[in-house]
């Protein structure tokens, strides 16, 4: 696999079923709108996203998502 391949999975993933945006994150770390996942996917996770030096878990459900501070 190419390291640009998996680059652009990983962004698919964060940006995409995610939601998480750089130039709005405070406010759409509020949202808990409920996200499109795959069928077969209950929940998305990903640890250790860092914005102005704080480390935030997203977890990602069909009922909604959470940005919380680590």
């Amino acid at each position: 696999m190419f390291v640009t391949g998996a680059g652009g999975v990983l962004q698919s993933v964060v940006y995409g079923f995610g939601d998480l945006r750089w130039d709005d994150f405070d406010e759409r770390a509020k949202s808990r709108r409920p996200m499109a996942l795959p069928a077969a996917w209950k929940k998305l996770t990903i640890t250790g996203i860092q914005h102005a030096g704080t480390p935030y878990t997203l977890t990602v459900t069909p009922q909604g998502r959470t940005l919380s501070p680590q």
